[in-house]
């Protein structure tokens, strides 16, 4: 490589001038050379000369060598002559062999050849910023780069005319994928290679397959997979990898985010606008629309102002929308190329990550696609995938005590003693990468000896010479290294994966420093590098071998580094601070200061909270409260508590339930403290929280002071939007409690003030918009009261609404609503259109209430045309179980459901106890809406038993009067018939 046109340079320009701009290109080319494990022989003037297969071979120092060029002639162009105008260079790559040495006194890394010459002579045919390759290097580069044939060229020296290639571009497989690095030998695997082959043969017509690949750590599940790509390499594909970590168990789409961000070539130092422009450019091959660039663009924390128009969504349709985007992509990329997607160690993935995944794996069967789902023996995929066509399901085994002396031989490069492998065999329980380790642990110490063919044992006791344990086999090799264990051991307590210029500010260390030393590391294959963008970027070769190297520090020294890590994080890279706060509070964790993560915590969860990852925003807020300390009584104390209970409290009610006791002990501190934060404008949301929780255990008495309050406060401020929750939160009281006028004037005067670009938004504070909310109660008002068409007409409007809203707690109401109804209409048909669309909903998107509640619906309903009811008995007892472990609400109206079932099938003493309990839980909860249900089935059972017959007329008088007093006309007349009968 030299400088173009440097000759011209040197008349024109000052010495000092001229010296200064040659160093700065030097510098530049040899950082990117040393990046991709090149060796700069020699400088001489404007130009260098390097080798890539000396001293270190790689199987692709071909590309390597073509990506060192590129990275140069990029961090070249950046620079300028003296006179101001861009420097460029020019560049030869050509592929042979050569002698090495020293030659006639020559220095020791000279080469004689013809493989140099050529590349300086094509260097030479090279346009400003370009490399030229030799046929030679061309033929080992594959479809990873882009080649212009530019034909047979004449070159001073060469008889034969060799032809030349620019390489014009370096296409994303070569950018994105990790470095070939020393791969284990593959032993004992045929039968899992063909079923992954025969696997991903059906893919690729269109036989959408899923493959669960389970086993033990260190057991091969990288390996067989590396070897399935190397198998298909040649087919036409597109492959994405998405690698879950501990450290981001609790960051929603982080596989996501991180497989996105490389594909799209994302630098940390690019502008907003490149990152965008980068990002289009790859979404561009799906033909994506702007919003499904926008959504995935926010996820990637990509700013679009004056570029795209701003969506205008809540927290969960965003989220669902950004999984429609993203599930959009994959299955466009597969009509273009068969797609293979690796999602590894499945067992640390993220909530979010994994309903994204359930998405997938449902809807790939008619795609040309192959989903590897590998992970630990403890990760548990949905049960529900079971039930799939496409699902395949593998459990990885040990080797045999032959493939495993057969694996050791192999990583040993030579035979071994036989003592030797059975000792290997018999330590390593035919596990591969123990094998692994333990073999190159015996082969790099003292133990063995190499006569040229094959190994032979010396004077060293061999029992002794083997570690037992594969920490002790690590650690042996890690102390080998000498000064790379320090970096090694730094590199493990910041994780699976670590950056160079992190490990640099750690230390206080150069780069170049650092760089050497993980380069010892790499060599001795314990870690391998990440290309570009990645640069600088290194993950442990397995979890296990991270986890030996932080096993290896002092408990002492690992708390002083993290939080020495977190400080360093914070101040020198406050990108982390942003976008990655869960990392940093993991680091305080486990440093001496563990209560300094508690506001990074709060962070994390608040980020979760803005993505609807409410699964997440809950670990990442219940690991801010175990480390928060609040003995110093400050007002930071005391804000930072008062955000993780709101924010707990938020959470917890979409994931557990409004009465769930996480719900209302975290809104009831976050009300404790909210005069102590000055923070009033948030006691709208406190006052909701804690209504709910009373009202979903059927407190109404408690319930309704917070709903008045609302409702006093929100008048005072005109505020129209909580005007409309008061109404709400009272209307929902006055329901329950049997008064059905004032519940239908709440509703209706919630509707005349309700504006749906105001008000759809606070949907998200409050769990569900108001107007479905009190839609759905309000039809069943107006249905029990008489007022069938309007009944009909409310649910049928209130489920059309809440799907344009597209919010899932509002939509599974309105689903459930529509089940209510046309339970009390004794319509089941009607009931099913409701509830299986809406259970399968709830189901998909954790709406966990109403999903139970549209299941019991969805019972009740099937087993009316159906001979056999005992299923359906069986699943409408575990899931009032479920419910009443959740909320008290509707409740008793299960039970009469189910002893209505059971009367039905002869079953009258279970009948009569579940009715009996249901007579108890109107007593101490107060749900007088269900009371003429309720007695009304307790009138039959009492017709129907072998006793009290007699009181079967005084629980119909009952039924009907109750539902007399709540001007509920459909029940009192169905009392009365029957009474009359």
């Amino acid at each position: 490589m030299d400088i173009v046109d440097s000759t011209a340079l040197a008349t024109a320009v000052d010495p000092e001038d001229l010296s200064e701009t040659i160093g700065r290109f030097q510098r530049a080319a040899i950082f990117q050379i040393n990046s991709f494990e090149g060796y700069v022989a020699r400088s001489f003037g404007d130009g260098l000369l390097a080798y890539f297969g000396w001293p270190e071979a790689h199987e692709d120092d071909p590309q390597r060598a073509i990506l060192a060029a590129d990275a140069a002639h990029r961090s070249i162009s950046e620079l300028c002559r003296p006179d101001g105008r861009p420097l460029f260079a020019r560049a030869g790559v050509a592929t042979g062999w050569v002698v090495l040495g020293d030659i006639g006194g020559a220095v020791k890394d000279e080469v004689v050849g013809e493989t140099p010459n050529l590349a300086a002579r094509l260097q030479s045919i090279a346009a400003p910023g370009q490399t030229v390759v030799a046929s030679s290097t061309a033929a080992l580069l594959g479809d990873e780069f882009a080649l212009q044939d530019l034909g047979p060229q004449k070159l001073k020296g060469f008889d034969n005319d060799p032809r030349a290639y620019a390489v014009t571009s370096v296409k994303q497989g070569a950018r994105f994928q990790s470095r070939t690095i020393r791969t284990t030998p593959l032993v004992g695997r045929g039968s899992e290679i063909e079923l992954l082959r025969d696997l991903w043969s059906k893919a690729k017509c269109g036989q959408g397959q899923v493959l669960i690949l389970k086993g033990e750590a260190g057991i091969g599940k990288t390996r067989v997979i590396r070897e399935l790509l190397d198998q298909i390499r040649s087919d036409r594909q597109v492959t994405m990898r998405y690698h879950c970590s501990p450290y981001y168990q609790n960051s929603a789409l982080r596989p996501m985010i991180v497989q996105l961000s490389e594909a799209a070539g994302l630098l940390p130092e690019d502008a907003a606008a490149d990152r965008l422009r980068k990002l289009r450019e790859l979404l561009r091959v799906t033909n994506a629309s702007n919003d499904a660039v926008s959504l995935i663009a926010e996820l990637l924390s990509i700013p679009t102002s004056g570029h795209l128009s701003p969506l205008q969504l809540t927290p969960i349709q965003k989220r669902q929308r950004t999984f429609d985007a993203l599930a959009d992509q994959f299955r466009n990329l597969a009509k273009g190329a068969p797609v293979l997607a690796i999602i590894e160690d499945a067992h640390w993935i993220d909530p979010t990550t994994a309903e994204y995944l359930d998405l997938v794996v449902k809807s790939v069967n008619d795609v040309a696609a192959l989903v590897i789902v590998s992970g630990r023996l403890e990760y548990s995929p949905p049960s529900s995938w079971q039930l799939l066509p496409s699902s395949n399901y593998f459990l990885l085994k040990a080797l045999s005590d032959d493939n495993s002396k057969t694996l050791a031989e192999k990583v040993a490069g030579a035979s071994l003693p036989a003592r030797v492998t059975e000792e290997i065999a018999s330590r390593t329980d035919g596990v591969p990468l123990f094998v692994e380790e333990l073999t190159k642990s015996l082969v790099e110490g003292d133990h063995l000896k190499f006569d040229g063919n094959r190994y032979e044992l010396t004077d060293t006791p061999l029992q002794l010479a083997i570690p037992s344990t594969l920490q002790d086999s690590l650690t042996a090799r890690l102390d080998k290294l000498r000064g790379s264990k320090s970096i090694a051991q730094i590199g493990a307590a910041l994780g699976r994966e670590f950056r160079v210029d992190h490990l640099a500010a750690i230390t206080g260390l150069p780069v170049l420093s650092v760089k050497e030393q993980v380069n010892g590391l790499e060599a001795a294959g314990l870690v391998f590098g990440r290309r570009a963008p990645l640069d600088g970027t290194y993950v442990f070769k397995h979890a296990l071998v991270q986890n030996a190297s932080y096993e290896s520090l002092l408990l002492s020294k690992r708390k002083s580094l993290h939080g020495q890590i977190a400080e360093i994080l914070t101040a020198q890279f406050p990108e982390f601070s942003e976008n990655e706060p869960e990392v940093i509070a993991a680091h305080w964790s486990r440093s001496n200061s563990p209560s300094m993560s508690t506001s990074f915590w709060l962070r994390a969860g608040q980020n979760a909270l803005k993505r609807s990852a409410y699964a997440e925003a809950l670990n990442n807020l219940r690991h801010g409260s175990e480390f928060f300390s609040s003995s110093t009584k400050c007002a930071e104390d005391s804000r930072i508590e008062f955000d993780i209970n709101l924010c707990t409290g938020q959470a917890s009610y979409v994931i557990n339930g409004p009465a769930a006791e996480q719900t209302t002990k975290a809104y009831s501190r976050a009300l404790e403290l909210i005069e102590l934060v000055d923070q009033p404008e948030q006691r709208f949301d406190l006052l909701y929280g804690i209504f709910s929780g009373y009202h979903f255990a059927s407190k109404f008495d408690l319930a309704r002071e917070p709903a008045e309050k609302m409702f006093e406060i929100a008048t005072k401020l005109h505020d129209d939007g909580h005007i409309c929750q008061a109404h709400r939160m009272l209307g929902y009281l006055n329901f329950f409690e049997g008064n059905l006028i004032g519940a239908i004037g709440n509703f209706e005067a919630l509707a005349s003030l309700y504006r749906p670009e105001l008000h759809a938004s606070m949907a998200t504070r409050y769990g569900a918009d108001s107007l479905v909310a009190a839609r759905g109660f309000e039809a069943v008002a107006h249905g029990v009261c008489g007022d069938l068409n309007k009944a009909q007409q409310l649910a049928e409007e209130n489920v059309a609404y809440a799907k344009q809203l597209n919010h899932p707690p509002s939509l599974g109401w309105a689903f459930t609503a529509g089940g209510y109804l046309n339970y009390f209409l004794a319509n089941p048909e009607a009931v099913l259109n409701y509830v299986e669309e809406g259970a399968h909903y709830c189901e998909a998107h954790n709406v966990a209430v109403w999903g139970i509640h549209c299941r019991l619906f969805e019972a009740w309903a099937k087993s009316v045309s159906c001979t056999n009811k005992d299923p359906f008995i069986e699943v409408m007892r575990k899931g009032i179980a479920n419910a009443n472990s959740r909320i008290s609400l509707g409740i008793p109206l299960f039970r009469a459901a189910l002893a209505d079932l059971l009367l039905t099938t002869g079953k009258i003493e279970p009948a009569v106890q579940a009715i009996d309990t249901a007579l108890g839980e109107l007593g101490s909860t107060g749900q007088r809406f269900f009371a003429p249900t309720v007695y009304f089935e307790k009138a039959i059972c009492c017709k129907l038993g072998p006793t009290h017959a007699d009181d079967s007329a005084s629980w119909y008088e009952r039924s009907a009067s109750a539902a007399r007093e709540m001007h509920a006309t459909l029940l009192e007349s169905r009392a009365l018939s029957a009474l009359a009968q």
